[in-house]
């Protein structure tokens, strides 16, 4: 009996001691988190080879929702987010649910449904609950979008611009080839409001 009860308090102590080294590593895992989301504020998003050589250490730490939800949580600035290695989150369902990068958004044909049920990232991206149907679409689009931007060549956020504009009219052309007129216009339109609004950003940022 007294041995059973010696090993009883061992075994108690033991998990105890568990217990309190997990949370001592929790802790400096959410410190070190913090301190990481802090530091990629300090570069100069114009600096995008900074950026994201900085963004590919963390990843040896940090899986890739991480490293969005660091983005979101410390409001990092748009030209950083677009260097994130992804934004395109999705789990398939009876309803699914996705989180896209806003310009998926806009190349949706306009009889899709879909729910945007949260904002991430300073708008920069949202999550949607959808259909099967528009599900497909989204995928197929968010997929090819997430390509083209991790494939540019080029570090400049000018460059980044161009691939979604390059993207946006490959959509365009495809609408028009497949005789789908109205949507081809209301890409085309976006297309130009992209450009106006990116070219607005340029021109308010700071040098």
């Amino acid at each position: 009996m007294n041995l059973y009860f010696f090993l009883t308090i061992i075994a108690t102590l033991l998990l105890i001691s568990l217990s309190i080294y997990k949370f001592i590593e929790f802790t400096k895992f959410n410190k070190s988190r913090i301190l990481s989301g802090k530091e990629i504020i300090n570069i100069d998003p114009k600096d995008r080879r900074k950026v994201i050589r900085e963004i590919n250490k963390l990843r040896q730490d940090y899986s890739d929702w991480d490293l969005f939800i660091l983005a979101d949580r410390f409001s990092w600035p748009v030209e950083t987010i677009s260097c994130l290695p992804k934004l395109y989150f999705a789990k398939k369902s009876k309803v699914s649910h996705a989180i896209i990068w806003k310009e998926v958004i806009k190349l949706l044909p306009p009889d899709l449904e879909y729910i945007v049920m949260r904002e991430y990232c300073l708008g920069q991206a949202f999550k949607i609950s959808m259909s099967k149907k528009t599900y497909d679409v989204v995928n197929e689009i968010a997929l090819n979008l997430e390509e083209a931007r991790l494939h540019n060549p080029y570090p400049s956020y000018t460059s980044m611009l161009g691939v979604i504009n390059q993207f946006i009219n490959t959509c365009e052309l495809e609408a028009k080839r497949t005789n789908n007129r109205a949507f081809a216009d209301l890409l085309k339109k976006e297309r130009k409001e992209f450009l106006k609004d990116e070219l607005n950003l340029r021109l308010t940022s700071p040098t």
